[in-house]
């Protein structure tokens, strides 16, 4: 008779490193998701015009696609866990920039074309360490799990960041109705 190998689904999530490795990705996923929606509304908000939130998307997805295959090569040959720092350090950065310029006190003495190149460029520079993250953590995940349950661990890391990417959208939906709530109601 042969014994059945049991599945166990939460194997990756008992290793300490991994499951750290994971909130700490859930945590940049998730702020970088609801960064970009504010990107969305403040360049919407400046202009008005729908064209300039597709520029958003393609000022982050030249670098991004440019630099992809180069960014592998570099994470192949670096330290990953001081690129990770590294993209976190400069993410940072790129965050604090975009408050700093969209700031009442900042966006009151520049003009908006000027604040729009400075949204853009910040953009363009996140694209460019996008190119490096990716690799970064697939790489990373297959260094901190086992062989035999990386699959598990593969399967962890998908479904927190599908999750990371889809959960901003809910306190914009919640906002929505309490705007439209607001609107019929009162």
């Amino acid at each position: 008779m042969v014994q059945k190998r049991k599945n166990d689904p939460y194997a990756a999530l008992r290793i300490k490193e991994f499951t750290v490795f994971l909130l700490v990705r859930f945590a940049l996923v998730f702020g970088w998701s609801m960064q970009f929606i504010v990107i969305e509304w403040k360049v919407y908000e400046l202009t008005g015009d729908p064209i300039y939130l597709g520029l958003i998307g393609l000022m982050e997805i030249i670098p991004a696609l440019s630099t992809a295959l180069f960014a592998g090569h570099i994470v192949d040959q670096k330290e990953k866990r001081n690129l990770l720092a590294l993209c976190i350090a400069a993410f940072s950065l790129i965050s604090f920039g975009l408050f700093w310029i969209t700031s009442d006190a900042i966006s009151n003495t520049l003009s908006t074309e000027i604040i729009l190149y400075i949204i853009y460029a910040f953009v363009f520079f996140g694209g460019f360490l996008r190119a490096f993250f990716g690799p970064i953590i697939f790489s990373l995940v297959a260094l901190i799990v086992p062989k035999k349950i990386y699959p598990n661990a593969a399967t962890w890391n998908s479904s927190l960041w599908q999750m990371a990417r889809v959960l901003p959208v809910f306190p914009l939906i919640g906002l929505v109705f309490i705007g439209l709530s607001a609107l019929f109601f009162s």
